[in-house]
């Protein structure tokens, strides 16, 4: 994934269900926001099997990329930030003083 290649993020949200191939075809991907303990938040998503899980960070949102498509976008107690893919198994962290991390807190709205 190079979602850092993506310049811009839009309509961050926090729960969202989408058409999305599966195996035997089409099923609907259900993306939510969770509250954690400590005032964290990560992303779940459901397809037809189990749930897939995000990092855990201080504000955690779905977004859509410029180029059509959905990622898991969040900030960490630390500065540091995280891009997920829609399929939640690629991730792209970003040290604190990056330049993505502005990038994403504008599309999160932090």
């Amino acid at each position: 994934m190079k979602g850092s290649e993506v310049n811009r993020f839009s309509n961050p949200v926090r729960s969202v269900d989408l058409d999305w191939p599966a195996a035997n075809g089409r099923t609907v991907a259900k993306f939510r926001v969770l509250a954690l303990p400590g005032g964290l938040e990560r992303v779940s998503r459901r397809t037809s099997g189990k749930s897939r899980y995000s990092p855990a960070g201080e504000r955690v949102r779905i977004v859509t990329g410029s180029d059509g498509k959905t990622y898991v976008a969040g900030i960490r107690r630390s500065g540091a930030a995280f891009l997920m893919d829609g399929t939640m198994r690629k991730i792209e962290w970003f040290v604190v003083n990056h330049p993505m991390i502005e990038t994403i807190k504008k599309a999160i709205e932090l």
